[in-house]
């Protein structure tokens, strides 16, 4: 793959989405931190919040995943040599708004 930065993760995003059809996948990757943002930069939209008439700095716009991107991670953990446990984190799911559960 190559270093572990924030461009090669974009990369990876990048020639992933070239091979697929319209429809997202659901992601699963390690725990590596940029993918998410890979996939934001990827597939998320601009919101931007509507003034609130309150005292004080407005919101900034934030980047936000669309409803129908799916992510997870599965962290193994270790300890030396050693593998411990398997850790699931669940980052985006549409299907837990459809009332589908994809980790028993």
């Amino acid at each position: 793959m190559g270093p572990r930065k924030q461009y090669v993760a974009d990369e990876f995003v990048e020639i992933t989405d070239k091979h697929l059809s319209d429809s997202k996948p659901f992601f699963v990757t390690d725990g590596f931190k940029f993918y998410a943002e890979a996939l934001l930069k990827k597939y998320g939209k601009l919101v931007e919040f509507p003034k609130t008439g309150k005292r004080g700095r407005p919101r900034k716009p934030a980047i936000v995943p669309e409803k129908n991107l799916n992510y997870a991670q599965v962290i193994k953990n270790r300890k030396g040599k050693k593998f411990l446990k398997v850790e699931k984190r669940v980052i985006w799911l549409f299907a837990i708004s459809c009332g589908l559960e994809i980790f028993a």
